[in-house]
């Protein structure tokens, strides 16, 4: 600490060290009456001038005006950008802007005028105190290579200054007393967490198709957010999923946490079929704060997409992870100013969006205040305040945090309620004053009511939980979405189908009984009875054996042959009988005295090598004869055609369809083919399968140079950087990677910089 703080008054002029050291009365001569020289005096002011009781007597000499420009400072990490800082402090009318002297190019600070009060005169005075240092020479001052008490670049609060001011003053980020000029968008909770449910259980039963490119198609889009309580209103006016914002966000936000999944170019339910996710058994407030801390992680999702900002690289893990903690410090229920706040944070957190040690841009607008940097500055301080704007009145307005006031797409003020409070407090693990009480949950104590009509109809009357709607949508469909109360339709099909997902009839009137506080009506009730035993009326027999034949008309000689005829059940076609239990080595014996040698076929193993895979995915037989368990094995596969069955597009996409990969599709073809299978055929199912997933196909350039140095500097160079980037490949390191879209952009930028190219 000692070290830096040397380096840092090494900045400055002898002159200006003088200044100091003799506004404190610290000696500036030795014992024989000589002037100290630079080091012997640096060595003094840091030894005298930053002691604790020092700092804390200097202190109570300022004035208000430099102790609030100090407690500003304060707000910031060790060092902040002199130019944002003068900027935020002209905004807020606490300082005044200076006029530089006709001589002289900057406005030089007055450090002994107490009614000064323009920037440089406040930042003079400071310093001279000791309070407030800085460095870095401006360009615009010319030759000059050290400082005076006017400020650098840089301002830099020391250590010692900051242990004697702990709390600083909040910078005011409050709307005021006047009323917004827009209206305001309430945050919902219990609205939200609707909204993810009902898109969720879109996808339960009717899986949703994608295109080539992974989004959702626009007309399933479409049936989505009719759905919604809170529609997405870009989807009219978008050409794709990405263009409507909250419904791409509410699909991500669905996959994030686990309950939907890309599959075989289709969004589904991720969890097993009939089973309700864990997630709809949490309580909303719980929900939300998963949401919220799954938003905060996602890697997909970019508040900041349209922009055009794929050159920069944006660390926005770490900028929602710091807006939360931001978020957490501000007054529930108070109006706060987006601009003010926005401000406010880029002085106090210029680096919100970019590290500056991992961007060669970034860099390069802190090293120097020329023009091209200056405006890199703007444009980043745009992107910031887009980020924060579209976080707030985006995600963080859509799960529930944030009430927003809007003028358009134009964030103007946002307020944290007690209920996003709560949100916050967990995702961030910390514990405001107003969250210390228990707070109500995102739905009253009553929470809502189930009705069984005898029109089977079934209404969710007020804040029914999202895990009873989801044991309703196994077993009826939902006809009705709002605020107010869902509403479902029981059928014999809907019925039906929570039974192929393990239901019993017993089970859905039990579930029914549980929700409702009223009976269920009889005809109801003897309805769903009289539909599970029609349901029962077909029966699955396991381990039964069958009797096979060639023929219709082989079968009909066995039929009437009494001694086979004992032996045989029921028959099922006209060449498929049952053998009855028991009877299976009593009937071999019996075929075999009539001439007739039966193949005997066991489950396990017995397609393996059946089949020989031609080039063309014709699948031929190696064995005449009938067989059912190769049928059926056949027939899960392949394409039945004129007898022969052949591997074809339609019956690739039918068993992806049915959950099948095509990894586990190629094994099984392997199994049930005889030798190598065909390399034509595989690459066939693998196109068809859509194997291989997206790619992107881009053509670049190489840029070589003369050695490693130059690269670097092209690499540092504010504008080539974007447009750069280096060959991994290289070892010499003198590459550079291109791509061909900014092929011109590059070559006049170079051309510029005098580099000559050679074709």
């Amino acid at each position: 600490m000692a070290n830096r703080l040397i380096r840092i008054l090494e900045g400055y002029q002898y002159t200006a060290l003088l200044q100091i050291a003799r506004f404190h009365d610290i000696p500036t001569e030795d014992g024989t009456g000589r002037g100290l020289d630079k080091p012997a005096l640096i060595n003094a002011l840091s030894k005298q001038l930053f002691t604790p009781e020092h700092v804390s007597q200097t202190l109570r000499n300022i004035g208000h005006l430099e102790r609030a420009v100090l407690h500003r400072a304060l707000l910031h990490g060790d060092e902040l950008d002199t130019d944002q800082f003068r900027a935020q402090l002209h905004e807020e009318s606490i300082v005044a802007p200076g006029t530089p002297s006709p001589w002289a190019r900057v406005h030089e600070g007055n450090p002994y005028d107490p009614t000064a009060n323009a920037f440089e005169d406040v930042i003079a005075r400071l310093t001279l105190h000791g309070l407030l240092l800085s460095s870095g020479i401006p360009a615009s001052w010319g030759q000059r290579k050290m400082l005076g008490l006017t400020p650098g670049t840089v301002l830099i609060v020391p250590q010692q200054v900051r242990y004697c001011l702990r709390e600083p003053i909040r910078v005011e980020t409050e709307w005021g007393p006047g009323s917004l000029p827009a209206p305001i968008q309430s945050a919902d909770v219990a609205a939200s967490q609707r909204d993810l449910f009902i898109y969720w259980s879109a996808a339960l039963t009717h899986p949703l198709p994608l295109t080539q490119a992974g989004l959702v198609r626009k007309r399933t889009l479409r049936e989505v957010n009719q759905q919604l309580l809170s529609p997405d209103p870009a989807l009219e006016g978008a050409q794709r999923e990405t263009e409507a914002p909250r419904l791409h966000f509410l699909r991500l936000m669905l996959q994030e946490v686990g309950l939907l999944c890309e599959r075989n170019e289709h969004l589904e339910a991720s969890h097993t079929a009939g089973q309700i996710p864990a997630f709809w058994h949490e309580p909303p407030l719980q929900r939300a704060a998963r949401a919220v801390k799954a938003w905060r992680e996602i890697e997909c999702w970019n508040e900041l997409s349209g922009l055009g900002l794929g050159s920069l690289d944006l660390d926005l893990f770490r900028a929602r992870k710091t807006l939360l903690e931001q978020l957490c410090s501000l007054p529930v229920g108070t109006w706060i100013s987006a601009e003010r706040f926005s401000n406010g944070l880029l002085i106090s957190l210029p680096n919100l969006l970019v590290e500056p040690h991992n961007s060669s841009i970034w860099a390069a607008v802190l090293q120097g205040d020329d023009q091209h940097a200056a405006r890199h500055k703007d444009r980043l301080a745009d992107i910031q305040a887009a980020f924060i704007g579209r976080a707030f009145s985006g995600p963080l307005h859509w799960l529930g945090v944030l009430d927003v006031s809007l003028d358009e797409d134009r964030l103007l003020a946002f307020r944290v309620g007690q209920l996003g409070q709560q949100i916050l407090s967990d995702v961030t693990g910390t514990q405001s004053a107003e969250c210390a009480a228990p707070q109500a949950d995102a739905r009253s104590s009553d929470e809502g009511r189930v009705v069984v009509q005898p029109s089977f109809r079934i209404l969710a009357l007020g804040p029914v939980p999202e895990s009873s709607l989801a044991q309703l949508e196994l077993f009826a469909d939902r006809a009705k979405a709002d605020r107010s109360a869902f509403e479902y339709v029981l059928s014999r099909e809907t019925v039906y189908r929570g039974q192929q997902w393990g239901l019993s009839v017993e089970g859905i009137l039990g579930a029914l009984r549980d929700m409702s506080n009223v009976p269920i009506p009889q005809n109801v009730e003897r309805s769903l009875r009289e539909w599970e035993q029609q349901y029962q009326r077909i029966s699955f027999h396991r381990r039964v054996a069958l009797l096979h034949t060639a023929s219709p008309g082989q079968l009909e000689d066995l039929w009437q042959d009494d001694a086979i005829r004992k032996h045989l059940g029921r028959r099922l076609t006209s060449t498929v009988a049952t053998v009855r239990p028991g009877h299976r080595s009593a009937l071999r014996e019996a075929l075999f005295r009539r001439g007739v040698l039966a193949a005997r076929t066991r489950p396990e193993g017995a397609c393996v090598g059946r089949v020989r895979a031609k080039p063309s995915g014709e699948l031929v037989r190696l064995h005449d004869g009938p067989d059912l368990l190769l049928d059926t094995c056949l027939a899960d596969l392949a394409e039945l055609k004129d007898g022969t069955y052949v591997v074809t597009q339609r019956a690739v996409t039918q068993a992806l369809h049915r959950g099948t990969t095509v990894r586990e599709y190629l094994d099984r073809l392997v199994k049930l083919n005889r030798g190598p299978l065909p390399s034509e055929l595989r690459a066939r199912v693998k196109a068809w399968g859509h194997y291989y997933g997206r790619a992107t196909l881009r053509t670049a350039a190489l840029l070589e140079v003369r050695d490693p140095g130059v690269a670097q500097e092209l690499l540092a160079d504010p504008e080539l950087a974007p447009f750069l980037s280096p060959l991994p490949a290289d070892p010499r390191g003198r590459l550079l990677l291109v791509q061909s879209d900014d092929l011109s952009t590059v070559r006049h930028l170079l051309t510029e910089r005098g580099v000559e190219l050679a074709q």
